[in-house]
């Protein structure tokens, strides 16, 4: 129901705004479990199955012209066919890029599990998750850092790539304060 959901919100993005991330990719990250007041915010980026890397045509698109507007054109165009019309092409485990040296690096990049938050306009989706670091020349590393890179020229090359893997059987589905209040 998640990877739907969240399919579905981010090719809406491409397709009616222009790519640029709403608040159903951003992750609010608590640091303890059993915690529930969020520390960070994170854009997220879905990884995808090796099977269905895309790699290869996300660098070709990234070094096909050194013109930012077109690049963010080439990937909001891409991103808006068919990227996300198959839930089974991503693993269910989701990535940001952290600037190096970061406090947000520090923080987050430090821990080896977190919860991730995400919310809709009536549910709110609770996903305890194993942090990992992706070291460089990994698929996924590569996969998320040229994504990010086709929306964000000033990447740094150095950013680290941060892997959230849900631990399902514990993940829970509740409804939004908006949507109780009703």
């Amino acid at each position: 129901r998640f990877l739907r959901w969240q399919c579905r919100s981010r090719q809406n993005a491409m397709r009616m705004q222009g790519g640029k991330p709403d608040r159903s990719m951003i992750a609010e990250v608590t640091p303890n479990l059993k915690d529930n007041s969020p520390r960070y915010a994170l854009v997220t980026v879905l990884c995808r199955q090796v099977h269905a890397s895309v790699l290869p045509e996300i660098i070709h698109m990234a070094k096909r012209t050194h013109d930012p507007a077109e690049r963010h054109g080439l990937a909001v165009q891409f991103m808006s066919a068919s990227y996300f019309q198959n839930v089974g092409n991503f693993t269910g485990d989701l990535s940001a890029c952290v600037a190096a040296g970061s406090a947000y690096l520090s923080a987050i990049g430090s821990l080896a599990t977190c919860r991730l938050r995400f919310r809709d306009r009536v549910h709110v989706y609770d996903l305890p998750s194993r942090v990992e670091r992706l070291r460089g020349g990994e698929l996924e590393r590569e996969e998320v850092w040229w994504h990010n890179y086709l929306f964000n020229p000033r990447l740094d090359p150095d950013a680290e790539v941060i892997a959230f893997r849900p631990v399902w059987p514990q993940a829970r589905i509740g409804l939004s304060a908006a949507r109780v209040g009703r």
